[in-house]
């Protein structure tokens, strides 16, 4: 979850990144008790403090750019370090990676099919990989710079083409090179679902997101013709719900990992809720548990006083 825009920001971020440059510092300062006569051991590490410095003010520079940005939802990809292993860019960002001792099996093949070795810059459009952190070359490797991506697919999008592919494995063959703007990958699973002769092309048409919250998404579109539209969403048929117009509604996966749905002509709202029925399930119990503990403890109190 991105923090708030406060001017206590700075602090935690500052908090965070001397955490993470601790044991360099610890790791540089031995190599200066190493490396120098006692003489020179102060000068030294006062150098490495100053330095230390300097890449603090660059990496807060870098992350302070980024949550300016007023836009709710949107990814960024830190290769400075290990992407997959750290949460210091998640605690900030939203965060294509981040660590997690369980993630989703398929956003987890996706990482090893596609971000092992060359990152694959397509599934990075796709899922709205707004920019990258990077870091400098030899001598200049702890500058860390932010180029913004200027294909990034956005939050969800109509796209003109269909492709089906028989299982899984097609499915992650195929995103390994597309245009996740123009087309959108499809298992045969879920053809039935789509009405294709009356598909339309994204010409004309738009969708924007409107409301951001972790468990509840709102976006309005005009469309000509039926289309299929693309969220930048994680598929988990476990507990996402899809609505039009207040109105439950199917929806598919494309693109091994995201939503998709075949929208009607129009101008429509479509909302995305996050409602698994363990939940909701487990509230039921619990309400149904407490009204049978206050009727027993009701009645307990009144035989007593009867009693009495």
């Amino acid at each position: 979850m991105r923090l708030p825009h406060c001017t206590s920001q700075k602090a935690l971020l500052l908090s965070s990144i001397m955490n993470a440059l601790e044991v360099k510092k610890l790791e540089l300062e031995i190599q200066a008790l190493e490396k120098t006569s006692s003489r020179n051991r102060t000068k030294f590490i006062i150098e490495v403090i100053q330095g230390l410095s300097i890449i603090i003010a660059i990496i807060i520079a870098v992350y302070e750019f980024i949550l300016k940005d007023r836009d709710p939802n949107f990814r960024v990809l830190d290769l400075t370090g290990n992407t997959f292993s750290s949460a210091t860019t998640s605690y900030f960002h939203k965060t294509i990676g981040g660590y997690h001792a369980a993630k989703l099996q398929r956003y987890q093949e996706v990482i090893e099919k596609q971000f092992s070795g060359s990152i694959n810059q397509d599934v990075l459009d796709m899922l709205n990989t707004k920019y990258f952190i990077t870091s400098g070359q030899g001598e200049d490797q702890n500058n860390q710079t932010m180029k913004v991506n200027n294909t990034a697919c956005g939050h969800a999008w109509f796209v003109d083409n269909v492709q089906f592919v028989k299982n899984n494995d097609e499915e992650m063959i195929a995103i390994s090179s597309f245009d996740p703007s123009k087309e959108a990958i499809i298992n045969d699973e879920f053809k039935g679902q789509l009405q294709l002769n009356d598909l339309g092309t994204s010409a004309n048409a738009s969708i924007k997101l409107t409301s951001y919250h972790p468990d509840h998404l709102k976006y309005e579109y005009t469309s000509p013709k039926n289309a299929i539209a693309v969220f930048s969403e994680i598929w988990y048929p476990k507990g996402w719900k899809m609505y039009i117009d207040n109105v439950e509604k199917p929806y598919i996966r494309a693109n091994y990992l995201l939503r998709a749905a075949e929208l009607p002509a129009g101008n429509h709202v479509v909302e995305w809720k996050f409602e698994p029925t363990s939940y909701f399930l487990g509230e039921n119990i619990s309400l149904i548990a407490s009204i049978l503990l206050s009727l027993i403890l009701a009645f307990a109190f009144y035989k007593e006083r009867i009693q009495k």
